[in-house]
């Protein structure tokens, strides 16, 4: 005979197998870390994709899903680059819902849950995606301080585990932004011209941008 929890993590594999296999993802069983609870929780095998969906089974002791709570997290999912990277983020918020002790509603709900959820995409197994929330605010606010007098694509690169942010402007010079172990280091026409922290990416943005317009550091350095 299985055990309760067991037979609940076998009904959502079961009944739930085409919403899994579309996201990508399997019906795991595992501990929450800071409570100990039980979990069933959704991510693919190398844990680069998830739904913030989970399912504690923790003080539930008959077969059903009468005493369970259906968690649902809160996530926002972006696009931004040229090229169309994506960041996702955590927005902090989680409800906590009574699970019926149907079988059925109860699957209904877990299905609904994923659905609206949907997918994420984490670590750097992904080529498009970064889990650096300062690089993707850096791009977006030098898309927005350029878009007002140029057109400029700014394309979004990984070479050797480096993210950076690459352009041409208007006079045909090359910029690139290259995020590396905390700090984000700009190069004009391939030279190192400025180093900031990360976390600076208002201030990055607008150094860049500013140059792009009206290039007073870069052309003292005589480049």
């Amino acid at each position: 005979m299985q055990f309760p929890h067991l037979s609940r993590l076998s009904a959502v594999r079961k009944h739930l197998k085409s919403i899994l296999d579309e996201l990508g993802i399997q019906a795991r069983l595992g501990r929450d870390s800071h409570h100990g609870h039980l979990l069933i929780y959704f991510q693919n095998r190398d844990r680069s994709v998830f739904c913030p969906v989970w399912i504690a089974v923790s003080g539930a002791t008959a077969d059903g899903w009468e005493g369970c709570s259906l968690l649902t997290g809160r996530w926002a999912r972006y696009e931004f680059g040229h090229n169309r990277w994506e960041y996702s983020e955590d927005l902090g918020l989680l409800t906590d819902k009574a699970l019926a002790a149907d079988s059925v509603a109860a699957l209904d709900e877990i299905k609904s849950a994923l659905v609206s959820t949907g997918r994420h995409l984490m670590g750097e197994t992904h080529p498009n995606k970064t889990d650096n929330r300062y690089f993707k605010r850096a791009c977006d606010r030098l898309e927005r301080l350029l878009s007002v007098d140029f057109e400029v694509a700014i394309e979004c690169r990984r070479d050797n585990g480096v993210e950076s942010l690459n352009f041409k402007d208007p006079r045909d010079h090359t910029w690139k932004i290259a995020f590396v172990e905390a700090e984000a280091i700009v190069h004009f026409d391939g030279n190192e011209v400025f180093i900031f922290d990360e976390s600076e990416s208002l201030h990055i943005a607008e150094f860049v941008s500013k140059e792009v317009i009206d290039p007073r550091f870069t052309r003292t350095l005589g480049i």
